[in-house]
């Protein structure tokens, strides 16, 4: 069904780096991501984008989905404090009419795209946090309710 994921997030300071939530994921017996997608607020990814990415098997897939629009997110270049500051995300996932579920992404109450339609996960999925190239992230006010 439908559902919404929100969080606070925070990254450090520095040029690359990012932090990632999943939605719609698929865990196996180890706990692993074996199906699903992240929504990555990622500093390294052009010059800084909001990407989508598949994941399966325990790996990130290319991007699906990129967001660069500059009156909305900033060049890491020419604003870096943006990109350190603090966040609130929420991702709304809705099941559409065909059948296929689409993915709202708000950012501190602002929607940023709601144009991301994709093939979903049945039964019981997952959300969850990452961080990579070595930049801290700090997550925090996680929370999981119907839209």
């Amino acid at each position: 069904g439908d559902y919404a994921i929100s969080a606070t997030a925070q990254l450090d300071s520095g040029g690359s780096g990012g932090y990632g939530i999943f939605f719609d994921a698929v865990v196996d017996e180890t706990g692993a991501v074996s199906s699903g997608y992240i929504l990555q607020f990622d500093r390294g990814y052009g010059r800084g984008e909001l990407v989508i990415r598949p994941w399966n098997d325990d790996a990130e897939g290319n991007p699906v989905y990129r967001f660069s629009d500059r009156d909305v997110i900033p060049e890491k270049n020419v604003d870096p404090d943006w990109w350190t500051g603090e966040k609130n995300i929420r991702l709304a996932v809705t099941e559409t009419d065909a059948g296929e579920k689409n993915l709202a992404v708000y950012m501190d109450d602002e929607l940023i795209f709601d144009d991301f339609t994709f093939e979903g996960n049945e039964g019981e999925t997952y959300t969850g946090m990452r961080g990579w190239a070595g930049a801290s992230t700090s997550f925090s006010d996680l929370e999981i309710s119907a839209p």
